[in-house]
């Protein structure tokens, strides 16, 4: 099963940034339905999307610096 996004990785910092920023409007929205008793639920689960979303981003740019990271290639001789 594939654990990485096959879109430009070099993307991913934008991805994740507007994905940051809907997270903060959103909250705010919640926070001013709550104060309006209005229902906020679907913009509650909506919030929790958003929160994977940023995790699977998060584990994606994480896997393509990881693979970046040039390989060890000297080896230690006894002799």
């Amino acid at each position: 099963m594939t654990r990485t996004t096959p879109l430009p990785n070099y993307k991913l910092t934008s991805w994740w940034l507007a994905i940051g920023w809907a997270r903060t409007v959103l909250q705010q929205r919640i926070a001013d339905y709550e104060a309006k008793g209005w229902n906020a639920a679907y913009d509650m689960y909506q919030l929790k999307q958003l929160d994977d979303m940023e995790m699977f981003l998060k584990m994606s740019w994480d896997q393509w610096m990881n693979d970046l990271d040039p390989k060890q290639t000297v080896q230690e001789v006894n002799k």
